[in-house]
């Protein structure tokens, strides 16, 4: 956008009976740190798209447990915050849903439906599809190497013992898989399903997929230029190499010990292991 082009208007949920207006409510189901924020900021881009300005655990009025501190990217291997996540019991959804509409933001008043993402939507997914109507979810997965190598380098300074931050992360990415895994077969019917690499290789058909699960999502680009998390404005490129590309042979050598025994599970998602050093 140059200087001389206006920025485009917004609509705001809280100057309309959105409960009225939604025709579908779609969440991303992604772990953390694979993707899942580009692609929600481009999916919100279109015209039919309402949106929140941050991730659906954080906007304000949520009532629900929120990881944090060191579980905040690691919280699928706590087993008291997975359980906490797991409780109905804990979350308030008819005030979610009315906190949510209230903060959510469009380009145009006729848009009809409601976008949110948060990752610990894997360990309710369920609770979303029994509280919002006509309840749809893009799920998607990415390469656990690199997803493993961004959360070390956002969580080194918090941990003093390096190896044990390493074996975290991978059994939250282990546990984040056998959601997924759930998820895809569970809510099948009503999800469409691909990889980060695959969003990366051909976003064009992955618009498509995702226009085909939502009717009512007529224009969809997922090709941008889009900052992500004040860290990089890009046009979307697989990052997996140079991510990868970062971890040490030691570092590689520790996330293969812990996805050894889980290869069925990195199968299922077409992942394999990464030679190890000693053989």
């Amino acid at each position: 956008m140059t200087q001389d082009q206006p920025s485009p208007r917004r609509y705001f949920g809280a100057e309309t009976d959105l409960a009225s207006r939604i025709r579908c409510n779609l969440f991303v189901l992604c772990p953390n740190n694979s993707g899942s924020t580009y692609l929600s900021k481009t999916i919100a881009t279109s015209p039919d798209v309402w949106s929140l300005p941050r991730e659906g655990q954080h906007a304000l009025g949520f009532r629900g447990p929120v990881p944090d501190g060191r579980a905040a990217l690691l919280w699928a291997a706590d087993d008291g915050v997975l359980a906490q996540l797991r409780d109905r019991d804990a979350f308030d959804w008819a005030q979610n849903a009315k906190a949510w509409y209230f903060q959510a933001q469009a380009t145009t008043a006729s848009a009809s439906v409601f976008l949110a993402k948060a990752p610990p939507f894997l360990a309710y997914t369920a609770a979303l599809q029994d509280s919002f109507a006509n309840c749809r979810f893009v799920i998607m997965v990415r390469n656990p190497y690199p997803v493993v190598e961004a959360i070390l380098r956002h969580e080194r300074g918090r941990w003093s013992d390096h190896v044990a931050l390493v074996d975290r992360a991978c059994a939250h990415l282990i546990t984040c898989l056998e959601m997924q895994r759930h998820n895809q077969v569970t809510f099948g019917h009503i999800s469409v399903f691909f990889t980060y690499e695959e969003l990366c290789a051909n976003p064009t058909e992955t618009a498509r997929r995702i226009m085909g699960l939502v009717p009512e999502i007529q224009t969809l680009d997922l090709d941008q230029v889009t900052p992500v998390k004040q860290r990089y404005r890009e046009r979307l490129r697989n990052m997996n190499a140079d991510q990868i590309a970062r971890l040490s042979r030691a570092e590689i050598d520790r996330i293969g010990q812990a996805f050894e025994p889980h290869q069925e599970l990195l199968a299922h998602f077409g992942y394999d292991l990464i030679a190890s050093s000693g053989g």
